[in-house]
């Protein structure tokens, strides 16, 4: 029964998260809000559980409606994530990279210490790269941008801008490249 629930929550978010940014996105968000409870459940049970694969599968998208819904929630869960795993273990690398980057994501939202963002980022990526999850490394690649940015070192920005759109335009969605381009303007 569990995993039904929790199956059920994940892919409810992984379905109705590309259209948050639709028309439709302030009814979705706020069924999907209602739903926090359920959804809050699904994750605490993939992390129990330890179910690597569901949490790579849906790990993007539960970000995305965090990102939109509520900061704090996110860098609880993904602290939480973070918890749940042993960087030791070879299985659990690409969740706990997932995790410790997105972490660093809503760390970085919530005005948190440029070094803790960057620690867990460069974590995230060590674990990340030799198992060639590219959606994680981009997503890693932005945050160490996104630092640069704050800090005001421009020029580092930028080079870290540039290796993002690299990742983008060879493994990414044009979502991404949009995202990295745009990114890269700011930095000009």
């Amino acid at each position: 029964v569990e995993e039904k629930h929790g199956l059920y929550y994940l892919h409810l978010v992984k379905e109705k998260v590309p259209d948050l940014r639709t028309q439709k996105g302030k009814e979705i968000r706020e069924a999907l809000e209602k739903e926090l409870p359920n959804i809050r459940a699904a994750w605490d049970w993939t992390l129990r559980e330890k179910r690597v694969e569901e949490i790579r599968h849906y790990i993007q998208a539960l970000s995305a409606f965090l990102d939109l819904y509520n900061n704090y929630e996110g860098a609880d869960m993904f602290k939480q994530a973070v918890a749940a795993f042993d960087e030791s273990n070879p299985e659990h690398h690409a969740a706990l990279g997932y995790s410790l980057i997105y972490r660093a994501w809503f760390e970085h939202r919530l005005d948190y210490k440029a070094n803790s963002i960057i620690e867990l980022t460069q974590r995230g990526l060590a674990l990340l790269q030799p198992l060639k999850e590219y959606p994680g490394i981009l997503r890693g690649r932005m945050n160490l941008g996104a630092v640069a940015t704050d800090q005001g070192d421009f020029a580092k920005a930028k080079e870290i801008f540039t290796v993002a759109l690299n990742l983008a335009r060879a493994y990414g969605q044009p979502s991404d490249i949009a995202r990295v381009l745009i990114k890269l303007v700011m930095n000009e």
